[in-house]
This record gives C-alpha cells, structure tokens and sequence, in this order.
C-alpha cells in the first residue's frame, strides 16, 4: 500500500514497477478533491511491449553498462539496469509510449529518445564517439575534483539528479565521449554551462565557464 498526501487535483500518470525494474506497467488517473482510492494490479495497466539494450565494443572491457529510462514527463520509471563489460543485452517490459533514453559506460554517455509502440530494440557501440576533454571554470578558476552531470538539448525536463556523472580532475579537466550535438554540464552546487561537441572538437580540449543556474 502506498500513500500520498497534498496532491492538488488533476492528471497524473502511476507507474507500477515490478522486480528489479524488469517491467513498468502505466495508468494515467485523474485525481479528485478528496480521499482517492486505487486498486492498482498489473493486469489493469493493458499492453506492454518489450525494450531491449544491447552493449557492444565498450571502450573500457572492465566498465559496466548503465540504462536509464524517462516518460515523457521527464520522470525516470526504470534505472538503473546493469549490465556488466563486454556484449551484453536486457529486456525490460514498458507500456507502449515516448521514452528517452540515458546509457552511460566508462566515460561514454549515449542519449536516444523513441515512439515505443512494437517491441524495439537498442545498440550502443562503445567504441565510438572519441573522448573529448573539457576544461570546467567558475569565475576564472578550475573545478578540482567535482561530479558533473551532462545531457543534451531537448533532455533539460529530465530529472536533475546524477546517476550518470563524472568528475574532473584535480585541474578542472573533464574527460567525456558523447555523440556530436550541444550539451548542457551541471554540478550538485546549482553551476551550469554549455558545451558544444563537432567532429572536428573529438579528442580536442573544450572551455566551459560555469555559472549559477537562474531558479
């Protein structure tokens, strides 16, 4: 049984996750002034397909792959799912939908958003893209040894939390592998900043000014 309190009337969507995140059934309820009572149960959420991950060429042969997946909302409804080095696949359940995608291995970060309507099926090829560095300032110094997550444009609804983050080196220095594109870093401090990534910038060093994020 699960209770939640001060919810103001309205559209939600519930998500019910059953065992390690192996399937995700959705219902979307419209709540009322009021005491409201579900009777949630697997069998009530309708049709699911299946979305399966598959891992290939990681970069590092010692790094595990993580997965991460959002709702249209921006609320992540499955994650982590682990899977460890080398090939490597797993499946999970999900109601029919728009999801977005976050995978991450070593220093790599791959993004993906899809219309999951039949079962569907996703490949990242870690051997690709070339780590890029990126130098981190606030206010003209480096940010020494701080967790940094990234995502790109079009992801900034996600959830603000940092499952997938990674650190800078004592001078500031960032080492990533993501896709070309425009991507926005940001820290646990409230700092934030624009990185963009061309082909030509792969492997090359890249200057980002933080500052703090406008609330």
């Amino acid at each position: 049984r699960v209770r939640f309190e001060a919810l103001v009337p309205g559209p939600y969507v519930l998500w019910l996750i059953e065992g390690e995140g192996e399937r995700a059934h959705r219902r979307d309820v419209e709540l009322t002034h009021g005491l409201n009572r579900l009777a949630l149960r697997p069998d009530d959420f309708g049709t699911s397909t299946n979305l399966t991950f598959v891992s290939e060429s990681p970069a590092d042969s010692s790094a595990v792959a993580e997965f991460l997946v959002f709702d249209e909302h921006g609320a992540m409804i499955v994650g982590p799912i682990l899977e460890g080095a080398g090939s490597q696949r797993s499946t999970v359940s999900l109601a029919p939908g728009r999801y977005r995608v976050v995978a991450s291995s070593g220093t790599a970060r791959c993004f993906r958003e899809l219309d999951l309507v039949d079962d569907r099926t996703l490949r990242f090829d870690w051997s690709l893209p070339a780590p890029t560095t990126v130098a981190l300032t606030v206010e003209g110094e480096p940010l020494t040894s701080s967790p940094v997550g990234i995502r790109p444009e079009g992801f900034s609804d996600l959830e603000l939390r940092m499952p997938t983050a990674l650190a800078t080196d004592p001078d500031g220095r960032l080492v990533v592998s993501v896709e070309p594109g425009t991507y926005e870093l940001w820290t646990p401090e409230g700092l934030a900043g624009p990185m963009r990534r061309t082909d030509a910038a792969a492997g090359t060093a890249t200057d980002v000014a933080l500052e703090p994020i406008e609330r």
